[in-house]
Parts: structure tokens; sequence; C-alpha cells
């Protein structure tokens, strides 16, 4: 019941963006709602809101039944483009957006930050993806680079049907839930709720999704990013919003800082 609570004050209480800049003192900026050229999509620098950190279950000590709940969440199986696209009506938005999402021009990684064109130009639910778009960003820039690229257009519509907060997307997609995605595309994987875990596995020079609050609880906001190793140099993709390239890196604290409190970290999967 208490994670309940806190989901749903953190969903009206925070409009920060997702993958705002932050400075060393763990400051932030984020941008004002916009209106896009359409008048169908909005610009939304909105907060995903993300409960079920390692920290935060330790801080708010959920009950039995919210534990289980959120198991299940996690565990939930994805329905791929491949099985819903042909069966949903010509007027359903997932529909609608992965149409115009085709027309977006997206070639190789996206190193950039999500405010920036073309990405921008993307639509997930009924928003840009300049302040939600970070975790198809980050999924895709880590199934293109394990060699099993996805197409974006395709990508977004698996998240919009199957990892949103809530139904507009103006919160984002849940990265708790790209478990779910693995598992229905067949890629093995490896899975960490310890920081200390993916360090390891960055230091190792394995590419990483990566997400955490960029604050010190859990009402900050939250980032996804993708993380590749490259000549022994590690390097952050999409690092915030208006970010021009990648990031060169020397350790995880220089991204998520003394103050982020991680969520999740997925990379490939550990040889037997």
């Amino acid at each position: 019941m208490m994670k309940r609570l806190v989901t749903a004050a953190a969903a009206l209480c925070l409009l920060a963006g997702c993958g705002s800049r932050a400075d060393s003192s763990g400051t932030e900026t984020s941008a004002p709602l916009e209106t896009t050229e359409t008048t169908t999509v909005q610009t939304a620098e909105t907060t995903t809101v993300q409960t079920t950190s390692a920290a935060a279950e330790d801080s708010l000590a959920p009950d039995d039944s919210s534990q289980a709940d959120e198991e299940a969440e996690e565990q939930m199986s994805w329905k791929l483009f491949e099985e819903l696209y042909q069966k949903l009506p010509a007027d359903d938005r997932s529909v609608r957006n992965y149409q115009r999402n085709q027309s977006v021009g997206i070639e190789g990684y996206i190193e950039y930050g999500q405010a920036n064109e073309p990405v921008r130009s993307l639509v997930l639910g009924d928003v840009s993806f300049a302040g939600v778009g970070c975790e198809v960003i980050a999924v895709y820039n880590y199934l293109l680079y394990t060699g099993s690229g996805r197409d974006i257009a395709k990508l977004t519509f698996d998240f919009e049907q199957n990892c949103l907060y809530e139904k507009s997307g103006k919160l984002g997609s849940n990265p708790r839930k790209i478990r779910g995605l693995f598992d229905a595309l067949g890629i093995a994987y490896d899975r960490y709720l310890d920081p200390d875990d993916c360090r390891k596995a960055i230091d190792a020079g394995k590419p990483v999704i990566l997400s955490f609050h960029i604050g010190s609880n859990v009402f900050s906001p939250l980032h996804t990013v993708f993380i590749m190793t490259e000549d022994d140099r590690h390097y952050v993709f999409n690092r915030y919003n208006e970010s021009e390239g990648r990031f060169e890196f020397e350790t995880l604290d220089d991204i998520i800082g003394n103050d982020a409190l991680f969520i999740v970290a997925y990379t490939t999967a550990s040889e037997v």
C-alpha cells in the first residue's frame, strides 16, 4: 500500500525532464511543456517515476502483497510488434505512431541527446521522445551493439504496448520491464539490482543498459542510458537531453554521482 501511495504522489508532483542535464552539485534543469508542430503530440519534459530501486525498497518496506505485485509486473510477457500490429485497427494510436515513426530518419547509433533532431521527432504514446524516450533509445543502441538490432519504429511500438507507466506516455517507460522484451525476443541477458555488479560489467567492457534516479530520492527524475567500451575507453550515449554526442567516462560514479539512486542494469549474459 505504501508503494502505491508513493507512486501516485510522485506521478502528481514531478514534472522534471527524463535525462535533464545534472551538474556535479546535483541541480537539474528541465524545459517546460511545449507544443510541437502537430496538434496531437506534445513535447513532454516529464519525469518517469520508479519507486522500486533497491534503495527505495529498503526505505519503503513494502508489504508482501505489493512485493508480489511488483514481481508479477516485472515478469509480464511482452507482446511484440509482429504479433500485434496486424490485429489492431488502423486508427489505433500505436499503429498511427508506428507509421509516423517509420518516416523519421534514424540510422546507426543514437549517441546524442533525445531533445535533438531527428530523434525528438519520434513519438511514444501522445508525446515526443524529447522528454520520455530514454529507455527506448538505450535498448535500441544496446540491440544494435549486440547484433540484435531492431527497427526503432517497431521497438517504440513494443514499448508503447508493454512498458508505459501510464497510458499517455508522459511518464515514460518502466525500465524494470525491459527484461520482458529480451525474453520475448529470445535474448539472453544478466540483470543487476546492485550497482557493484554494474560496475564490474562496465569494467569488464560489457555493453550495459543503466537506469537511475538523477537525484537522491525516488521522487527524482529517472534516466536510462546505454554504455559501451571501445579500446578500453568507456562511453555513455544520450547522457542528457541536449547532449551533442557520446561522453567518455572512467567509473560508474562519473555517471550517477554520489546522490543518484541506482535502479537496474542489463548486460549480455555471462558465459556458463
